[in-house]
Formats: structure tokens, sequence, C-alpha cells
């Protein structure tokens, strides 16, 4: 297991279908394969009524990272635990590959780039992938865990105050909350993307009204600054926490071998202190 340095949608399509292949056996290959190609269009090109999504950092790429380690994750629990059956699997990898589409402007949209809805992009991707899911004839029971689990990929949701459907569900969305982290957080471009971070967040809170010297962070070199702090918090009272410390099944090979996400976080952390002099 690595943590490539560029990934490609056709990299991590082939990833997940020769990892759930393996696991499962038969399972819907094809609307994964369909789910992979619509993403990629909505995020680089005009797709019916939406423009392409333009966020520096909640690009293309970072769906990506946090879908490749989420199919790695569930691969080893289900593998570990047996708890996780294949439908549940494909709720999981459709949530976290639809869960940043509220970044999307419709084609009348002209302002901003889409930091605009950084507050509400949850709840506008949960809008979308209920019109795009039942468009695709799911059950209304499966969208409504998709809609779910996208709110788990919020670090401000209390996860223990969701109304999760069932046990798995509950997993699941620990699962891709742990994921979103690890995913964006070990991407070896991580530092050079704070500053795309720091500008959809500025744009967040002009389209609020909010002042400057109310801002949290009044430069990009103010935010990636305060990151490894963040790390501390994120890994004790969130991953180690909230999610049940669910990263351990990311070690390679399990259960005590190295844990490829970590330590890359671990790295970028320590390359943000030894540029801010800490």
């Amino acid at each position: 297991m690595k943590i490539d340095i560029q990934l490609t949608p056709s990299e991590v399509l082939q990833e997940t279908l020769t990892s759930l292949t393996d696991l499962y056996g038969a399972f819907p290959s094809d609307f994964i394969g369909q789910l992979f190609t619509d993403v990629e269009q909505l995020f680089t090109a005009s797709w019916k009524e939406y423009q392409r999504i333009d966020s520096g950092y909640h690009d293309l790429e970072h769906t990506l990272r946090a879908t490749q380690c989420l199919v790695r994750l569930l691969v080893s629990c289900q593998r570990e635990t047996g708890n996780i059956p294949v439908d549940k699997c494909m709720i999981g990898i459709t949530a976290m590959l639809l869960h940043d589409m509220g970044f999307l402007k419709e084609a009348g949209d002209v302002a901003g780039a889409g930091g605009q809805y950084t507050l509400a992009h949850q709840t506008r991707s949960c809008q979308f992938a209920h019109k795009y899911l039942h468009e695709k004839d799911w059950l209304s029971v499966d969208v409504l865990s998709v809609e779910t689990l996208i709110h788990c990929t919020a670090l401000n949701t209390h996860l223990n105050k969701i109304s999760f459907l069932d046990s798995v569900d509950e997993i699941l969305g620990k699962a891709i909350a742990t994921a979103n982290v690890l995913g964006q957080m070990s991407d070896p471009a991580y530092i050079k993307k704070l500053y795309f971070l720091y500008e959809e967040l500025r744009e967040a809170d002009t389209f609020r009204g909010v002042e400057d010297k109310q801002r949290l962070y009044q430069s990009p070199e103010a935010l990636i600054g305060k990151t490894p702090g963040f790390w501390i918090h994120v890994r004790r009272d969130k991953l180690d926490n909230d999610y049940d410390a669910l990263y351990k099944y990311l070690a390679d090979p399990y259960p005590n071998g190295n844990n490829p996400y970590i330590q890359a976080i671990e790295a970028n952390m320590q390359r943000i202190r030894a540029l801010v002099g800490v």
C-alpha cells in the first residue's frame, strides 16, 4: 500500500474494481464505473445543468484520494471482521464519490468559484446525491443512507448524535469520516494545497460578510502554521475517539505493519514545522 504522488480516476477505479472483485466476487461494477465517469465529468467539464467544479482544494484529486483510502479501509475491515456486505460497501463508496458535489455551481451561477458554498456543501451534496441516485432507480432507504454518510464528512458533525439506519451504516460513517481526513492530509502536495484551502475559506467568509479582522485565518501562512495543532486535535478527538480508530485497518500488513497514511501525515506536519520554524 502506498500514497501516490498523483492519482487518476482510472487508477482509483481499477484498484476499486480489483479489490472488490477479490473480496466479494460479483458486485455491480457497471454502476461503479459509470459513477466514476460521471464524477470525473462533474469536476472537469460541464455536466447537464452544472458547471465543472472550480474549487482548488476540494478538487477531483481530493475526492479520489479519499475514495482510495476508503476502499482500502473497508476492504481490510471486511477481511478482518466480515461486517460489511457488498451492498453496504457500494453505498459507502458512492457516498464518498459524491460527498463534495455541494461545490457544484449551476450554469447561471457566475459568483465565485464555489468556495461560497463551503459551510453548506454537505447539505448541497446530499441534495445532488438524492436527485442523482433516484434517477438511477436506487431505493429510497439506500439514498437516505448515502445522504447520512455524506454528513459524516463534516468535522463538526457529532457522529454519536446521528441516527444511522443500522450498525453497519455507523461503521461506514466512521470509515468515511476517517478516510476523508486521511486522504487529504496524507497528500504529498498537501502543504501546497493549503493555499487553495485558504482561498476557499476566504471566499466563504466574503460571501457571509465576515470582516477581515474577524476571520479565523488572516493569511495562508497562518492557516499552514496552525495545521500541526489541528492534526493533534483531529487525531486525538476525532480519529481515535469519535471514529473508533478505524484507521488501524490501514496498517500494512494488518495488524502490526506501518500505517502509510499516518506516516505520510506526520511527514507533512514535520515539513510544516520546519517551514514555520517550530
